[in-house]
């Protein structure tokens, strides 16, 4: 059976991206490709056991030999000094190793020789079971166990070997003196057998992770040079110190002399690159694209069995006389050794089909076949494939098909448009014609009226499109903001993104906005890019996206569907950051520019242009801005007709302009694609280390009508976002205002704002603007009456509240929010909903002198003693407060934290062992006395409540535990034959002194039964019937009740019951008179511990019933949990601690893929797969800049050097100055 699963195993490796299956036949397999309606397929020519794959060793670990060896393919494995305990696995035997230097294995081959020897290729694959965290060896290869010292007196290190560190797999091929290289990696899932195959070529070592390729690093150390001719291998343990040794659980280890596997893996990847480059094989119409390298090295080769239609070069020859079927060969080679085969059936199309194809596939955006309306300026192509397109319309006054040469300027394209009085249809017709054949295409669209110029004096307001930065798992996405002044920003939609992108790397930053000249239409764009999750910078720069993400908007409101547009593919781009448009009223064009890093030339970034009517269709890109320096974030603005620029240089060093590292260089043009000369500007060179330069135009009604820009650059190390300002942009001086005059987004990072009407703004405010919070009481178990409207932006607008789920049984005084939809916003009405207790007698707000808490209860309970204040002393003339002295040197003292709001917040804390005393004066009758804190200091501690009446004994009311972190409360009740004074005072019951937030009693004294009538009269001479009539269909009553009973049946279990019979159906959590209990189908499962759900949320049970004590990290088959009180509160983000660590809990849930920088009360920690790395030490970086980190937290008292990439930078107070 486990041979079975390994072979299985094997075949999946070759399963990548489901394009070929590939199986362990003897003989070579073709695999049928899935094309569009045309059949290929691939020989694998080494899919066999062929010649140059030798096994060399194969352990199952099912058994071992008398001597504790094991033998397998070839060789042997003899145990180090002792034996290997077997464990199960799969059906058969694994090998377990437990970190001693008994436990690891030697391998030779079975004569006794070097098992590797003579060998430069080799693939290594195994089944893992990594048991601990720190580091340890899975197998260790070098050409003797000699110790080693990382670079001692210049030795190298020599060998090849893999180390698990901390769910990591680092697999290493050395043989260097001083710095190592680069190595693949491979993430580990905890807990979990998995598979690893590792492939070392003379060029390569490549890792795969059950079956997938995951790694692949270049390396030039050949392993017969690292081994030599007496190399060991051993498992379980390396020759660094004391050994390393491994604690793990291994199977399947087997060691061939070959590379089939990456052959194969890389036939696959180039089947599905020549697959995307021939296309639809179907329609040929034009030449093909035959690939002639792979992305992996293969070469390739094509055959033709029609070359008088498709060449071997791809020239394709459209015939005459019908359709032709092609057969293509592509053969893929390493080297001089064949590796794969591919063919292809391709058709190629007639002239007069080509005609027809070409016609189908010329389509314009924006006509009636995609149901859109023209704005502005479109694009009209001038070809199709190899045929001419030309241009006619009747309508010529409206759309221009002609092109027209603008002099010592690049030409305006046709397709210029004027907008019409009135909403018009326009018609287009296309003629395609190709070698003296022609067939036409009509095109219909609605050109949209001309709207009213808006005037400089009618803006009045601003709207700032923006990301949040990727130390947020939403961050990368779009947020918006408002002003009405420029300087002070007010968040929108609840400061959460309102664009999200869902194509690409599906995150997106750096978003610009443009409005059309016409004035009516906008266009949004931003970098595709996604660091929160994703492969980091390096990646970013080098192997990103070439694309842009493109909305657009007639109103800023209601917003298109995210359309994704490859720009700088041509260019071999591996970023496109930033980019920002111009319009070009020479041209009618917008001019895009962005950021690019072009890898196969070197490491500097450029700026690059295209240009677009209507961002769908682009022109090729073309270099715009060049320094000797990097040069990132152009941003530009127009001004009497000059262009202002405004650019970062991006480098390291000051560069040719004068300007210093990470800072802002400003250029102007009388063109959008002039020649730019320099405005030196010492004001900008004096703000460094900033980015995301963005220039907008001050509104009269905040300048005083005078022309005043205001600049906004990034401080990157933390400051975020801040203003400089100019009256003049030709004098390069630009004023930060004074600090306390503006305020910026909470979030901001690079974006854009841009100016709008007051009609722009209210629609805006209308859509996006946050409805002001309803806040109101309800009493425990009851729905509130919320309102019917709620306050959006001094408009009352219709509210429905969503109260499905929605719990109003938590703990007293604490608050439930409900969400609601708004008429007319994307914003949901949010209404806090505070919790009280029905009849409250006293509610005492400890400390809390100003406590709405007290105020909502005195609106609500007309049985409230204490109507004159939430706290105060006991004294003559008070009959309530409490006793204890209150000060440094009394009893007790106050809690420094304080909220109107929250009785939770604050309270007393008794010091030396002392106690909280209270005394009330209360009816008689039955109370409910409840009371409340919060574990403050992150600790717990536990308490106990006692009471006495009159002065007399004392008696336990309760125990009352803080809790960590968490608000908790305690009750119990007592029951007065008439009015008494009650002494309440709360003792440590442990080593810490007691704390105490509120007090709440409530009458909870039931009305009596109705008096029976002592003498009831019976009737002294009752008529039986004499012929009673029997229900022809009796109706039994119901035995029980719905819900759980109140107590056990016959057999000593406690059931759930619907319609009186037992709900053998039913699993939940429910609540009879004695509590909350676990049923599982309809009865109480006293043996279940663990998480349940039910209506009202999941709990944690213990021993079958709701632990509402219980705080902290629980564990289902969803994941890890954080409970509070007894609940999983989907609410909670922030760190959390477990017997494990500290976790990154994100909306009630530990976060496995976080990583980053993330902040509790003690400081801000380095998180790696959501737990905090104790052991980390280096950089690290947030929103706010890069950090020095010691021990996975930031030291904010480290002020010094640190080496990033081999560059010594300095540190202040912990931040990394670059």
């Amino acid at each position: 059976m486990k041979n079975q699963k390994y072979r299985q195993w094997c075949n999946r490796k070759a399963l990548l991206a489901g394009v070929l299956a590939v199986s362990m036949a003897v003989t070579p397999m073709t695999t049928a490709f899935a094309g569009t309606g045309t059949q290929t397929a691939i020989a694998l020519q080494d899919a066999k056991e062929t010649s140059d794959e030798v096994v060399l060793a194969d352990f199952d670990f099912n058994e071992a030999g008398d001597d504790g060896s094991f033998s397998g393919g070839n060789a042997i494995a003899t145990v180090g000094g002792g034996s290997i305990e077997l464990v199960d696995h799969d059906g058969g035997k694994a090998a377990k190793f437990v970190a001693s230097d008994k436990d690891w294995m030697q391998v030779r081959a079975a004569d006794g020789s070097s098992l590797l020897k003579g060998h430069d290729e080799v693939t290594i694959s195994y089944d893992i079971l990594p048991e601990m965290s720190n580091s340890h060896w899975v197998f260790y290869a070098a050409e003797n166990g000699n110790s080693l010292n990382w670079n001692d007196n210049g030795n190298k290190e020599r060998y090849l070997g893999v180390l698990v560190k901390n769910g990591t797999t680092e697999i290493e091929r050395y043989n260097n003196t001083g710095s190592r290289p680069a190595n693949p990696t491979i993430k580990m899932a905890a807990s979990q057998w998995q598979h690893v195959d590792i492939v070392y070529t003379k060029d390569a070592t490549v890792a795969y992770l059950n079956g997938v390729r995951v790694s692949k690093v270049a390396s030039s150390y050949s392993l017969t040079d690292i081994l030599g001719d007496n190399g060991i291998f051993w498992i379980g343990k390396a020759a660094w110190g004391g050994g390393e040794y491994s604690s793990m659980q291994l199977d399947n280890l087997k060691i061939v002399a070959g590379t089939r596997l990456y052959d194969n893996d890389r036939v696959t990847a180039a089947a599905s690159e020549l697959e995307t480059a021939l296309g639809d094989m179907d329609h040929i119409i034009g030449n093909l694209n035959l690939l002639r390298t792979s992305s992996d090295g293969l070469s390739i080769t094509w055959t033709s069995d029609n070359v008088n239609i498709v060449k071997e070069d791809g020239t394709v020859t459209i015939p005459t006389d019908g359709n032709k079927e092609v057969t293509l060969t592509a053969t893929m080679k390493d080297g001089e050794k064949i590796v794969g085969e591919k063919t292809y059936k391709v058709t190629v199309l007639d002239q007069n089909a080509m005609l027809k194809e070409l016609a189908d596939q010329l389509t314009l955006p924006y006509s009636t076949e995609h149901g859109s309306e023209v704005y502005g300026n479109i694009t009209l192509p001038e070809t199709i494939g190899a045929a001419e397109v030309t241009w006619s319309t009747e309508q010529s006054d409206i759309v221009d098909v002609a092109s027209h040469e603008v002099e010592g300027y690049d030409a305006m394209p046709a397709g210029a448009v004027t907008r019409p009085e009135k909403d018009t249809d326009v018609t287009l017709t296309a003629t395609i014609t190709w070698k003296g054949l022609s067939t036409t295409k009509d095109f219909t669209f609605t050109v949209k009226a001309a709207p009213k110029q808006i005037e400089d004096a009618e803006y009045t307001d601003y709207f700032f499109a923006y990301f949040a930065g990727e130390g947020y798992s939403d961050g990368e996405q779009i947020y918006f903001a408002s002003s009405q002044d420029g300087m002070n920003w007010d968040d929108l939609n609840n400061n959460h993104p309102i664009l999200t992108s869902t194509l690409g790397e599906k995150g997106v930053r750096d978003p610009f906005i443009i409005r059309s000249p016409e004035g009516d239409k906008f266009y949004l764009i931003a970098t595709d890019l996604k660091i929160n999750g994703g492969n980091g910078w390096d990646a970013a720069q080098n192997n990103g996206s070439q694309s842009l993400m493109i909305w657009e908007s007639t109103d800023l409101v209601n917003w298109s569907d995210e359309r994704m547009v490859e720009v700088s593919a041509a260019i071999g781009a591996g970023c496109t950051w930033a980019p920002e448009a111009t319009y070009d009223e020479k041209t009618g064009e917008y001019v895009i520019y962005w950021a690019s890093r072009t890898p196969s030339v070197d490491t500097k970034q450029r700026l690059y242009y295209v240009k677009t009517r209507d961002f769908y269709t682009f022109t090729e890109p073309k270099l715009y801005i060049e320094k000797d320096q990097s040069s990132i974030d152009t941003t530009m603005i127009e001004h009497n007709g000059t262009y202002y620029r405004f650019t970062k240089n991006e480098g390291d060093s000051t560069n040719s302009l004068g300007a210093k590292t990470k800072t802002i260089f400003l250029e102007k043009s009388d063109s959008v694609l002039g020649n730019f000369t320099q405005i030196a500007s010492d004001s900008l060179n004096s703000n460094q280390y900033v980015e995301g330069p963005t220039i907008f135009k001050l509104n009269q009604d905040d300048t005083d009508g005078i022309d005043k820009w205001c600049l906004l650059v990034d401080d990157f190390g933390g400051g975020g976002y801040y203003p400089l300002v100019t009256t003049d942009l030709e004098s390069g001086v630009f004023t930060k205002p004074e600090s306390g005059t503006y305020k910026m987004p909470s979030r901001a990072r690079h974006g854009t704002p841009i100016r709008v009407t007051s009609e722009e703004y209210q629609k805006i405010m209308a859509a996006y603007s946050s409805p002001e919070t309803v806040t109101t009481t309800t009493i425990m178990g009851q729905e509130p009456q919320l309102p019917e409207t709620v306050t959006v932006n001094g408009a009352e607008k219709a509210v429905t509240w969503n109260l499905e789920g929605v719990s109003f049984a938590g703990n007293p005084y604490s608050y439930v929010t409900v969400t609601g939809s708004v008429e007319g916003s994307i914003v949901a009405a949010t209404a806090q909903v505070q919790l009280i207790p029905e009849n409250v007698e006293y509610m005492i707000d400890s400390n809390n002198i100003g406590s709405q808490t007290w105020e909502n209860v005195k609106a609500v309970s007309d049985k409230l003693l204490n109507t004159e204040a939430a706290d105060q002393a006991k004294t003559e003339k008070n009959s309530w407060g409490y006793t204890s002295v209150v000060g440094d040197s009394g009893d007790m003292k106050g809690y420094s934290e304080v909220s109107s709001t929250n009785p939770y917040a604050g309270g007393w804390w008794a010091r030396g062992s002392k106690n909280i005393t209270y005394q009330v004066t209360l009816p008689a009758g039955e109370h409910q006395i409840m009371l409340g804190c919060t574990g403050w200091w992150s600790m717990g501690r536990e308490m106990d409540v006692y009471y006495s009446v009159n002065g007399g004994a004392e008696s336990k009311l309760c125990d009352f535990d803080a809790v960590k972190s968490s608000e908790t409360y305690a009750e119990g009740t007592i029951e007065l034959p008439e009015e008494a004074v009650v002494t309440l005072t709360v003792k440590k019951a442990a080593g810490d002194d007691p704390i105490l937030s509120w007090i709440s009693i409530s009458d909870v004294t039931k009305a009596p039964d109705p008096t029976p009538d002592p003498t009831p009269d019976p009737d002294p001479t009752p008529d039986p019937d004499p012929t009673p009539t029997p229900d022809p269909d009796p109706t039994p009553e119901p035995a029980h009740a719905d819900g759980l009973a109140n107590s056990p049946e016959a057999d000593g279990s406690w059931y759930y019951y619907l319609d009186g019979k037992v709900a053998e159906g039913v699993t939940t959590v429910a609540q009879n008179a004695y509590g909350w209990f676990y049923i599982n189908h309809g009865k109480v499962d006293f043996s279940y511990t663990g998480l349940a759900q039910n209506a009202y949320g999941w709990w944690k049970i213990v021993g079958g019933v709701v632990d509402f004590n219980c705080n902290g990290l629980e564990a289902n088959e969803y994941g890890w949990w954080k409970v509070t009180g007894g609940q999983v509160d989907f609410t909670y983000t922030g760190l959390e601690a477990n017997e494990y660590g500290w976790w990154m809990v994100i909306n009630g849930k530990i976060d496995f893929n976080y990583n980053g920088l993330q902040a509790n009360e003690y400081g801000w920690w380095k998180v790696t797969n959501g737990k905090v790395d104790f052991t980390y030490n280096g950089v690290a970086r947030n929103e706010y800049g890069w950090w020095y980190v010691a021990g996975g937290k930031i030291d904010f008292g480290y002020t010094g050097l640190v080496k990033i990439l081999g560059v010594m930078c300095p540190v202040v107070n912990g931040k990394v100055m670059i």
